[in-house]
């Protein structure tokens, strides 16, 4: 009981934080506060060298930022991707600070500030959010073009330049292990993002990047899925009997990808 009331606990401290953030950056007037006010969280949540914001934060700013332990970090990390608050702050970075003040982000800000808290995330809570970004109708107050672009950019980062398909069959690898998820919630959780990721190319703009045209994304994502053949032994079905790797989530997610893939007509060379 006392872990539950514990866990309770610093679920609301993460979604109080997250909700501090999005209020600074609603009571923003220079994009240095914008900046300021996501590095107080992403250092909370990621390992950082503050020598990388040399350019975007002030050092005086910067010398007041506590550092937290490794464990808490983990803790936090663990917390904000599994509940509310990843969904809740992606939405808002995704919407109005990608309207309003991403543009304004020098580089390193883009990248360690404001990427970061995709790129660095659960890929399966990160995909769940991301992709109906791509459908984004005309929406008030808001630069729809900016917020399509910066969506698909964000995508193509996550899931292709990192490797994105490859952490997703590591994450339900992972799961599988769990007593706590069971065979029939690990297969429907492989169907739906399997789902997600196919459904991409359907979904970005005829004008998009290239990377997302359906050749070349799935031709990426098979590279991926290929690669894993040279972990199996080592990371993904390291423990596991070969009576047990049907159910293994890795093996599911692989299979699932490449079963719609080929459906598709869209692996080829």
């Amino acid at each position: 009981m006392e872990e539950g009331l514990g866990k309770r606990e610093l679920e609301g401290e993460v979604v109080s934080r997250v909700a501090e953030v999005i209020s600074a950056i609603k009571n923003a007037k220079h994009v240095d506060q914008v900046i300021c006010a996501l590095h107080s969280l992403a250092t909370i949540l990621f390992p950082f060298d503050p020598s990388l914001l040399s350019d975007s934060i002030d050092q005086s700013y910067g010398d007041k930022v506590q550092v937290p332990s490794a464990e808490k970090r983990h803790a936090w990390w663990r917390v904000f991707y599994r509940g509310a608050a990843f969904p809740t702050l992606a939405r808002f970075l995704l919407l109005d600070v990608a309207s309003n003040w991403l543009g304004c982000f020098p580089f390193s800000a883009q990248k360690y500030v404001y990427d970061v808290f995709f790129v660095r995330g659960l890929v399966t809570e990160v995909l769940q959010i991301l992709v109906p970004f791509l459908q984004l109708s005309s929406s008030d107050g808001l630069d729809v073009n900016a917020v399509l672009s910066n969506s698909e950019r964000l995508l193509v980062l996550c899931l292709l330049e990192n490797n994105g398909a490859l952490q997703l069959a590591r994450e339900f690898g992972g799961s599988s292990k769990l007593k706590s998820v069971t065979d029939v919630q690990i297969k429907m959780d492989v169907s739906m993002v399997a789902q997600i990721v196919a459904s991409i190319p359907d979904k970005a703009r005829m004008n998009s990047m290239a990377s997302l045209s359906s050749h070349v994304f799935f031709k990426q994502i098979v590279v991926q899925l290929l690669s894993l053949a040279e972990e199996r032994e080592t990371i993904l079905l390291d423990n596991v009997d070969m009576d047990e790797m049907d159910k293994n989530g890795a093996l599911l997610f692989v299979g699932e990808m490449f079963s719609r893939i080929c459906r598709r007509g869209s692996a080829g060379n």
